[in-house]
């Protein structure tokens, strides 16, 4: 048998035992008790998502053994835990069979309506809409992902200049990847999904890096699965005391740029708030539908953390910035109604709603095309002590440092990623305090009246990323995977 054949059979095998896998979640761990009733009978399915990228060969198929940990490992898994804890995307009981299966396992962030349901796309329309997701940005990115292979493949290069390209060449392939998935499943299963990626390269600072533009689903999952939880007080969505109002900050998705550089904004006229029974409504035309991506980095850790320290604040909008997201075309149920821009509308009751994705009013055209939107703050907020947000903030990012490791451990192996073990959890521990500082810088240049350019925020964000990442994240990946190709 052929190399290429073998691979192809190794990949059909995965994909039907990850199918089978979603099918008994759907029959049996879904009809469970949400706690731990559901845990104990999700427990052949996580067993499984752990096991199948192990049938890849790392010395030959490395993308796809890495592929497949990304996709079933973390992302797969961590759905089944939000599932176990009644929260995400998998609990909606409209989902059929394959919108199920389509949801658990491919890297995709579906969008709700008011009522927390998937929405759905038009039947006439689907074709289009897959259209336009699979063409999203795809010559940007495949020049950008050719642009980093060469930079690799280059002698006498900088080291520093290597990495650097290869990481935005990696956010480019993956995007280009995320975009085929998202189309498949708008087409297959008529599910609205927003985008996973929005240009990681022009970020505007660490927290608009993490929150808004690197690997969507996987930041949605952290907030979901551990921020939300922390600052709920419970594990299973509903067992928490009720909330006398949302005690988050609530922005849109890919709303840009970041703290520093949106300091500038002005109060865009129309955007008054009231309070009215627990709930954050918005004085907005008529015909607004209620839609939000579940997955939006709407309400992510670093956007709640920078909120402040659960003082009650005055409402306030931000008028859109110069930043235009992408240009989806997605075209909703015949329920959904096109409407004029307006601000955010937040459900307060309970926190993070649907698996940590807070509800928002906003207008399909607006969240389905990631086009920059206004953003409101409750007038009066429960306040969350600075030890809870800092400590759901800590977690979140330990999280997610350690998945990274585990990542390592399942594409390189034991032997290859043992000397590299901890440095990529350190690096994310490290972002904490950097969100911290990026907090107080931006309180300092708003009082002196300092708003740097947009072109200066892009660099300095970059390296501030980039620098202590040659060293803790794309160092150990670059040397377990040599480590791994040589065969020590």
């Amino acid at each position: 048998m052929l190399p290429w054949q073998a691979w192809a059979l190794r990949s059909c095998g995965v994909g039907m035992a990850a199918v089978t896998g979603a099918m008994y979640a759907f029959l049996f761990v879904r009809t469970a008790k949400p706690g731990m009733q559901r845990l104990l009978s999700a427990l052949p399915v996580l067993l499984l998502h752990c096991l199948l990228p192990l049938l890849f060969d790392y010395h030959q198929e490395l993308a796809s053994r890495a592929s497949a940990a990304a996709m079933l490992t973390w992302l797969g898994n961590f759905k089944v835990f939000l599932l176990c804890m009644g929260r995400g995307p998998l609990k909606d009981t409209s989902l059929d069979k394959g919108q199920f299966a389509a949801l658990m396992l491919w890297p995709v962030l579906h969008v709700e309506d008011q009522h927390g349901h998937p929405v759905r796309l038009q039947e006439p329309l689907r074709k289009l809409a897959a259209l336009k997701r699979l063409t999203r940005r795809a010559p940007e990115n495949a020049i950008l992902a050719l642009l980093g292979i060469a930079t690799l493949v280059t002698p006498h290069l900088p080291t520093f200049l290597k990495i650097y390209s290869a990481a935005f060449g990696v956010a480019a392939y993956c995007d280009l990847c995320a975009n085929a998935a998202a189309a498949l499943v708008m087409y297959a299963h008529g599910l609205a999904v927003a985008p996973s990626w929005d240009r990681p390269w022009l970020q505007t600072s660490p927290s608009d890096f993490w929150s808004k533009r690197w690997n969507l689903p996987a930041s949605h999952s952290l907030r979901a699965l551990v921020f939300a939880p922390i600052m709920e007080g419970a594990a299973v969505e509903g067992q928490q005391p009720p909330l006398q109002a949302n005690p988050f900050q609530t922005t849109l998705a890919h709303l840009e740029p970041s703290p520093v550089c949106s300091m500038a904004a002005q109060a865009q006229p129309g955007g008054e708030s009231v309070q009215a029974g627990g709930i954050l409504r918005s004085a907005e035309p008529k015909g607004t539908q209620d839609v939000s991506p579940a997955a939006s980095t709407a309400s992510s850790p670093l956007d709640y953390v920078l909120v402040g320290r659960g003082q009650e604040q005055a409402p306030r909008t931000e008028a859109k910035s110069g930043h235009q997201g992408d240009e989806e075309g997605c075209e909703l149920s015949p329920g959904a109604k096109q409407a004029a821009p307006g601000p955010a509308i937040v459900d307060s009751g309970g926190g993070a709603e649907s698996g940590g994705g807070l509800r928002h009013r906003q207008p399909p055209d607006t969240l389905l095309k990631g086009e920059a939107a206004t953003k409101s703050i409750p007038k009066h907020t429960k306040k969350v002590s600075t030890a809870r947000r800092l400590l759901a903030l800590a977690c979140t990012f330990f999280v997610s440092g350690l998945m990274h490791e585990l990542l390592l451990l399942i594409c390189t192996g034991w032997r290859a990623a043992a000397p590299f073990l901890g440095l990529q959890t350190l690096y994310f521990m490290l972002q904490v305090p950097v969100s911290l500082l990026e907090q107080q810088v931006t309180r300092f240049m708003k009082r002196g009246g300092i708003f740097p350019p947009r072109w200066l925020c892009i660099p300095v964000a970059s390296l501030t990323l980039q620098i202590p990442g040659y060293w803790m994240f794309w160092g150990p990946i670059f040397g377990a995977t040599c480590a791994a190709r040589a065969g020590l």
